[in-house]
């Protein structure tokens, strides 16, 4: 076909109906895949967007796909390097970098070509390879939420009876799980409800019955579980947190209290009564073994203040690992919102459309445009999960800002000081003060030595 016939094709388009115009387009697309005319010189009226709206939109794309493919593997070069973050529960996190990764690196370009073209220009093979790795990506990230959540779930719940079960093995079974899942999800519209290719279009199947199917599969059910999962561990962490509330301040009334009781006692024995005074001649004179009273009071003050000591150690590091698992609650409920803000419009509208169409409506009532921001929105998700790890947990904030840095061979030095800081430093400051204690004690038992050995003088005189 010569260039006359394309550009009367040309003043039709701009003369016509929008349905002629319609057919005038796929007319020139077609000669574009026949490789007759280059992508240029089909007319404006027929491209998606302008060329500055398509320079624009390609350079933010590009650049979500490019930070989303960074973010993830800045997680699992973290978890590879790091000493601390080589644990079971990580492995989960590192599946879920994984899957959101080969999103942005296998899915993502292919997308952004087919969003700024408006057509596949693609053979039948690349939209089915295309299709499959969305669903079966997509699918293993939300279905790694929702194993992440179930883990998280049993570790704050049953921590002793599940830190045993907590092994490499069983978290790989259940890694090896999420991806037959998500295959069982993506791989059936290629055998049983696989529709005719149609040139220059690429989409996801309109079967209403695997549409039921891979949208509970891949959401419904596991949004269900982890919206029941993390309304429960909030449920015990309230209930955690009421009783501990409970306990301080009975703890603070029975000390105040003690003090009470104390002041009552030392008011009354300011000053001894003549009883008291001649009792002291009926006690031994021997210096050895008033020493050795004495000893054995400082002694025994000594092993309440180490004991005391001991039992605060304690109680901090049961508060670090409480504030730990606070810290993985409030990181696990945004990654939980975000998820749901960014996948849940997408999957009604998938749900929706094909429903429309088996009751004899017009599927197309929702607009193109509207479709492709709620997919967008759901590839998002994939870039937001490493930014959130990266804002709200300091195990990965500081990994993060080695590796950006070029300082990987201090990360694991680093990561210890900061983990010492952070469990001893309190401690620290809290055996200052008890070493102040028992210093005023000792003193105060060396004084009362004094005072009795004089006692005992001005008895024998």
């Amino acid at each position: 076909m010569n260039r006359s016939t394309v550009t009367n094709y040309e003043l039709l388009l701009s003369n016509f109906s929008s349905q002629l115009g319609f057919e005038i387009c796929k007319f020139y697309y077609e000669l574009l895949n026949n490789n007759s005319i280059g992508f240029f010189e089909i007319p404006q009226i027929c491209r998606k967007y302008t060329p500055t709206q398509e320079v624009f939109i390609g350079l933010i794309l590009s650049i979500l796909t490019f930070s989303t493919l960074v973010g993830n593997i800045l997680i699992i070069i973290a978890v590879t390097l790091v000493k601390k973050l080589q644990t079971p529960s990580n492995l989960l996190i590192v599946n879920l970098a994984t899957s959101d990764l080969l999103v942005s690196g296998i899915v993502l370009p292919f997308a952004i070509i087919f969003q700024l073209k408006g057509f596949w220009p693609f053979s039948e093979f690349l939209c089915d390879t295309f299709i499959l790795s969305d669903v079966l990506l997509c699918t293993c990230s939300i279905l790694s939420l929702c194993i992440i959540s179930i883990d998280r779930y049993f570790a704050i719940t049953r921590p002793l009876q599940y830190a045993s079960k907590r092994t490499t093995g069983r978290i790989s079974i259940m890694i090896v799980s999420v991806w037959v899942l998500a295959g069982l999800i993506s791989v059936p519209p290629f055998i049983g409800w696989k529709e005719k290719f149609v040139k220059n279009e690429c989409k996801y199947s309109d079967s209403l019955s695997y549409q039921i199917y891979a949208t509970f599969g891949a959401f419904y059910v596991p949004l269900f579980i982890m919206l029941f999962l993390y309304g429960k561990i909030l449920l015990l962490a309230k209930r955690i947190a009421n009783l501990d509330l409970k306990q301080r301040s009975q703890k603070t009334s029975r000390r105040n209290s003690t003090v009470v009781f104390s002041n009552h006692n030392t008011t009354e024995n300011r000053k001894p009564s003549l009883q008291q005074t001649m009792n002291c001649s009926f006690i031994q004179h021997d210096h050895r073994e008033s020493n050795d009273k004495s000893e054995e009071m400082a002694f025994s003050k000594r092993y309440t203040i180490t004991k005391l000591y001991n039992r605060t150690s304690m109680n901090l590091y049961k508060k670090s690992k409480l504030s730990s698992e606070v810290k993985a609650i409030k990181t696990l409920g945004i990654i939980m919102g975000c998820f749901t803000i960014c996948w849940c419009p997408f999957f009604i509208i998938q749900l929706t459309i094909p429903i429309a169409k088996a009751l004899g409506q017009d599927p197309n009532f929702v607009p193109p445009t509207v479709i492709e921001i709620f997919l967008w929105l759901g590839y998002f998700n994939s870039f937001l999960n490493p930014i959130i790890y990266a804002k709200f947990n300091r195990d990965f904030r500081t990994p993060f800002k080695e590796i950006l840095l070029f300082r990987c061979r201090t990360i694991n030095r680093r990561m210890r000081s900061e983990s010492y800081v952070e469990q001893y430093g309190m401690m620290n400051r809290r055996r200052s003060t008890l070493d102040v204690t028992y210093n005023n004690t000792a003193r105060k038992m060396t004084k009362t030595r004094e005072d009795f050995n004089n006692s005992l003088r001005f008895s024998r005189k």
